[in-house]
């Protein structure tokens, strides 16, 4: 194949792109880096940045020449390959048609990289390869080919439609709406029907289905325009290639450890914007955990373990005692009371600072490995645990809260069995609780279901009781923050309503959480700690002024209203628990 194929990169990352008029109004502090705000994205920063020009990557080209070209010696294309970041992640990839910033300052000082380490030469995006990997390049064939590069076939239509609207006229470029639907809709030149005339079965977009039936492919050389459509495919994923896996979507890392510091995915505001925050110091991490910008038990697990990877590494930088590392750690273990994933994380990773900061970020990195992997085993079994419980399906699923990759890394816990039972074919559809007052539900489930193409229905909390006694579910799943040593779950508020109208209308009440969620040293319910926060997060907008909220994080649902509870180790039903 004469061209490079494209990666699997975050064309999905798109669709909750936000107008750049909107782009302008988002406040955003210095830790903050925006990665998805438009189709050909480049971070928003807010450090001043020399004057640049620009250069469009031709045939041939490789970064060591570029920098010959520009600044007289080869050896600065390191420096360029630092300003482009944001759409070069390996500088022997490149890609011609690519347009580089090229800084009219020179480097402060003289690179000491080799030549040799930029020396690949630009692949071409050319008609001819164009045409080996789809012929006619309307929807249809740009959808195969993306699926062809690497690409998931649940992207492949929104790929082929920002490809095609991005090519239709020089100066449009697509927005987003709220479904991930390009908003431009007008001077299209991809061919509306087949080859025989009869109209084309469009692919639904995946925040509704699953991607559909394509068009035929066909040999027929393409066209310019084609060919355009075709370069502007690989640019746009090439632009978003610093963007991470989830599951089986592309976006950024939930979580990372990055060049000794904390990535993470600002879950204060997804949907409608897809944000990193850039976590350099304990100050920032407490912050991130207590303003619900990391959440979610185990991926709070994972956090902690990192926050003490980065409070050694910021400790020895300002030159802390003992005393000062331990207090600071110990703001992280206490940053979320409910959770105990928290604290026993933290308190894992702190147990080998003293073997020096390598030891201890391998420590960390080790937690947020098993942690996906986890997430895997909780979901095979649960689901199969349920197709036993229900019958072989397609089953109907009530779920609370987020507790999805987002939540947990990996697949996630009770929304890795929903996506266990769809992988399998024994799901027929969600009802996700709104979640009040932060709307987990209703933000955050509701988006990871649609970009797996997973039918859901949202519910108003107050409702849920009410649909399951009318048998709208066959089955609950939820999470949990804690669970006691006698069986006792501590979950987002709301649950044990979930738990009570389960019984009653006699179906199952699945708990899917890790083992690391099991709290030994807590006997009962009674004794979890449950957070209570602000009033504002219930009374703004719509409350009068001075009203008082009484506004619990947690709810516990006792042992005997559980059906199981599913770990990655064990099913353990009711009845299971120690006395």
């Amino acid at each position: 194949m004469a061209t490079k194929a494209a990666p699997a990169v975050a064309i999905a990352g798109a669709l909750v792109a936000t107008a750049p008029q909107a782009q302008a109004s988002v406040a955003l502090s210095a830790k903050t880096t925006v990665v998805a705000g438009q189709v050909h994205t480049t971070a928003l920063v807010t450090k001043d940045q020399p004057a640049t020009r620009t250069y469009t990557v031709q045939p041939g080209d490789t970064l060591s020449t570029i920098a010959q070209r520009f600044y007289g010696n080869p050896a600065d294309w390191a420096y360029l390959y630092q300003v482009n970041s944001a759409v070069i992640s390996n500088p022997n990839d490149i890609y011609a048609g690519e347009v580089l910033k090229v800084p009219s300052d020179p480097p402060a000082s003289a690179a000491s990289d080799t030549v040799t380490d930029a020396r690949t030469s630009s692949t071409a995006l050319s008609t001819p390869a164009a045409a080996q990997l789809s012929g006619t390049l309307g929807c249809s064939g740009l959808e195969a080919l993306w699926e062809d590069a690497g690409g998931s076939q649940a992207t492949a239509f929104i790929a082929a439609e920002i490809a095609m609207a991005e090519s239709s006229t020089p100066s449009a470029r697509p927005t987003t709406t709220g479904t991930g639907r390009s908003t431009l809709r007008t001077a299209r030149r991809w061919p509306p029907s087949t080859r025989s005339g009869t109209p084309r079965r469009r692919s639904p977009s995946p925040t509704t289905a699953p991607t559909g039936t394509r068009g035929p492919r066909t040999s027929r050389a393409p066209t310019r325009d084609a060919a355009n459509c075709f370069s502007r495919l690989i640019l746009a994923g090439r632009r978003l290639a610093g963007q991470r896996r989830f599951g089986d979507m592309d976006y950024p890392d939930v979580l990372a450890w990055r060049d000794g510091h904390i990535e993470a995915l600002d879950q204060t505001v997804l949907p409608h914007l897809v944000r990193t925050l850039q976590i350099r110091t304990v100050d920032e991490l407490v912050d991130a955990i207590t303003s619900l910008a990391i959440r979610g038990a185990p991926v709070l697990g994972a956090a902690g373990a990192l926050g003490v990877a980065l409070a050694v590494r910021q400790g020895i930088g300002e030159g802390w005692d003992d005393t000062r590392l331990k207090a600071e750690i110990g703001r992280i273990a206490a940053a979320r009371p409910t959770a105990v994933n928290l604290g026993r994380e933290v308190a894992a990773v702190a147990a080998v600072v003293g073997t020096g900061s390598a030891a201890v970020e391998a420590a960390a990195l080790a937690v947020v490995d098993a942690t996906a992997a986890t997430s895997y085993q909780i979901s095979e079994r649960g689901a199969a645990y349920l197709r036993s419980a229900c019958g072989a399906g397609p089953l109907r699923v009530h779920t609370h809260c987020n507790t999805g990759s987002l939540a947990c890394l990996g697949w996630g816990t009770a929304l890795g069995v929903i996506r266990a039972l769809h992988a399998d074919g024994a799901l027929s559809q969600v009802i996700v609780d709104e979640t009040r007052p932060l709307l987990q539900g209703a933000r955050l489930t509701c988006w990871e279901l649609g970009r797996l193409g997973i039918e859901h229905q949202l519910a108003c909390d107050g409702a849920a009781p009410f649909l399951i006694s009318q048998g709208h579910a066959d089955a609950v799943v939820v999470g949990a923050d804690r669970i006691a040593a006698n069986g006792d779950v501590a979950n987002k508020i709301g649950t044990y309503s979930l738990a009570l109208a389960a019984r009653q209308a006699g179906i199952p009440f699945l708990v899917a959480a890790p083992e690391s969620t099991i709290d030994p040293a807590t006997s009962a319910g009674a004794a979890i700690p449950l957070e209570q926060r602000a009033d504002e997060e219930v009374t703004a907008p719509a409350a009068p002024a001075g009203t008082k909220a009484l506004n619990l994080a947690f709810d516990i649902t006792p042992a005997d209203l559980v059906t199981a509870v599913v770990t990655e180790e064990r099913l353990i039903l009711r009845g299971q628990w120690p006395a």
